[in-house]
C-alpha cells in the first residue's frame, strides 16, 4: 500500500486537497476587476474628461472689456459733478478672424484623443501586469501544495524507516534522516508564506477597489498554460498600428499639424469693436456769454447744453509687425522641432516592439520546449527512478539516501514544471502586450 501511495502522481494527490480559505478569482475576473477598480485607470479617465472639457473652451472668444473714466477733472478736485466735468463709459469686444480659432480647437480635440489612447495604453500595461502577478501567485500556491504533498510523502517514508528499524532491517540513521527531511520541508513552507503574501498583495494593488480582503488564484496555473496557445505571427509594423501608444503618437502629430496651421492663420488680424458714451454735466450757474460774440457763444452753449456724445470705433491687430512677428516665427520653429522629435519617437517605438516580439517569441519557445521535455521525458524518468528506489528500499536492497535523492529529484521536476508553466504564461502576456493583442488568453 505504501508503494502505491508513494508512486501515485503528485498532481492527483494535489487535486484531492481542499481549496485554500481565500477568495479565489479567475483570470477573467481579475482583468475585469483591474478595469473597474484600478485607481490609476480612474485617474487616467479623469484626465480624458479634463481634455474633452478643454475643447469647448477653445471655441470661446476673448472676454469683452468695459471701462469708465472721468473727463476734464481739475487738478486736486475729483468730483465729476463739477462744471464741465463728465464721465465716459467704454465697451469693446475683440472678434477673431473667421477660421482663426479652428486649428486651436482641432489641436485640443487631438489632445483629448491622445489622452484616451494614453488611458488605453495604461490599461493594457496594467492588464499585462495583472496576468504576470496572477500567474506568479498561482505558481506559488502550487509550490505550497507541492510542499504539502511532499511532506505527506516524507512522513510515509519516515514511518517506513521506523518500521524497518523496528524489525532490525534499518538503521537509526535512516530514521533520523527521514525526520530531518520532514522538518526541512516544514521550513521551506514557512519561507514560502511571505512570498505568497507578497504576490497576493501585488495583485490586490492592481485590483484597487475591486480587491477582496483575501485573495487566491483559482488553481489555474495548468489551465492558463494550456490556454496559452502559440501566438499569431505579428510583425512589428502591424503591432505598431495596434498599439494605443501609436494612436497617442498619431494624435500628437495631428495636434502639431493643427498648431502649425493655427500659427499660419495667426498672421491674420483680429478685429476689435468699441463703443463709448460720454456724459458731460452743464453748469447752470455759468455766466452767460454775449450773444453777439460768436467765438464765446459756441463754448458757452456747449457748456450749458449738457449734451451727451457717442463714439464707435474699429481697430485691428497687427500680428505681422516687425516687433511681434518674431514670436510667431519662434513658436513655429518649436513645433516643427517637436514634429521631428515625434518621428524619432515613433521609430524608437517600432524598434522596441520588434525587440520585444523577438524576446517574447524566444521565451515562449523555450518554455514550451522545457514543458515538453519535463512532461515526456524527465518526469516519467524521475517517477520511475523513485518507484525503483522505493521498491529497493522496501526489499532491503537499497538505502534510504538513494530513495530520498530520487524523491527530491521528482519534487524538483514537479516544481520546475510549475515554474515553466508560469514562465510560459508570462511570456505570452508580454507577447500579447507587445503585439497589441488582448491580454486575456
Amino acid at each position: 500500500m505504501l508503494l502505491l501511495l508513494g508512486a501515485a502522481p503528485v498532481g492527483a494527490a494535489w487535486a484531492r486537497q481542499a481549496p485554500p480559505a481565500h477568495a479565489s478569482m479567475t483570470l477573467q475576473e481579475v482583468l475585469a476587476g483591474v478595469r473597474a477598480g484600478s485607481p490609476s485607470l480612474a485617474a487616467a479617465a479623469a484626465r480624458v474628461e479634463a481634455a474633452r472639457a478643454r475643447v469647448s473652451g477653445g471655441r470661446a472668444w476673448m472676454a469683452p472689456m468695459a471701462g469708465v473714466s472721468a473727463m476734464n477733472v481739475p487738478v486736486g478736485r475729483l468730483n465729476p459733478l463739477e462744471a464741465q466735468m463728465g464721465i465716459r463709459f467704454m465697451l469693446s469686444q475683440t472678434i477673431p478672424w473667421p477660421g482663426k480659432q479652428a486649428p486651436g480647437v482641432a489641436a485640443l480635440e487631438e489632445a483629448a484623443l491622445g489622452s484616451e489612447a494614453a488611458r488605453a495604453a495604461q490599461q493594457r500595461t496594467l492588464e499585462a501586469q495583472a496576468v504576470t502577478a496572477y500567474s506568479r501567485l498561482a505558481r506559488l500556491e502550487r509550490s505550497a501544495r507541492l510542499l504539502e504533498q511532499q511532506q505527506r510523502l516524507a512522513g510515509e517514508l519516515a514511518d517506513l524507516a521506523l518500521r524497518r528499524y523496528g524489525v532490525g532491517a534499518g538503521s537509526q540513521q535512516d530514521v533520523l534522516r527521514a525526520g530531518l527531511e520532514t522538518t526541512r520541508l516544514s521550513g521551506r513552507r514557512a519561507l514560502l508564506a511571505p512570498a505568497l503574501a507578497e504576490a497576493a498583495e501585488e495583485l490586490r494593488r492592481l485590483l484597487g477597489a475591486a480587491a477582496p480582503d483575501t485573495l487566491a488564484a483559482a488553481d489555474a496555473l495548468e489551465a492558463l498554460a494550456a490556454a496559452a496557445s502559440p501566438p499569431a505571427d505579428v510583425d512589428a509594423d502591424e503591432a505598431l498600428r495596434r498599439r494605443p501608444e501609436f494612436a497617442q503618437l498619431a494624435a500628437r502629430r495631428r495636434g502639431i499639424e493643427a498648431r502649425l496651421l493655427g500659427l499660419e492663420r495667426a498672421r491674420r488680424p483680429d478685429l476689435t469693436l468699441s463703443a463709448e458714451y460720454a456724459w458731460v454735466r452743464a453748469d447752470e450757474a455759468a455766466p452767460a456769454a454775449d450773444p453777439m460774440d460768436a467765438a464765446a457763444t459756441a463754448p458757452a452753449m456747449n457748456a450749458m447744453s449738457g449734451r451727451d456724445t457717442w463714439s464707435v470705433g474699429l481697430s485691428v491687430t497687427l500680428p505681422t509687425a516687425p516687433w511681434s512677428r518674431r514670436g510667431l516665427t519662434s513658436e513655429e520653429e518649436a513645433w516643427r522641432a517637436e514634429a521631428r522629435g515625434l518621428e524619432q519617437e515613433t521609430e524608437a517605438l517600432r524598434q522596441a516592439i520588434r525587440s520585444e516580439l523577438r524576446t517574447a517569441r524566444a521565451q515562449i519557445a523555450a518554455a514550451e520546449e522545457l514543458l515538453r521535455l519535463y512532461r515526456t521525458e524527465t518526469l516519467p524518468q524521475a517517477r520511475a527512478a523513485y518507484d525503483a528506489a522505493l521498491r529497493a528500499y522496501e526489499g532491503g536492497a537499497g538505502g534510504l539516501t538513494a530513495l530520498l535523492e530520487a524523491w527530491q529529484a521528482w519534487y524538483e521536476i514537479d516544481q520546475a514544471i510549475a515554474d515553466a508553466q508560469a514562465g510560459l504564461v508570462q511570456a505570452h502576456a508580454a507577447y500579447r502586450l507587445s503585439a497589441g493583442l488582448p491580454a486575456a488568453f
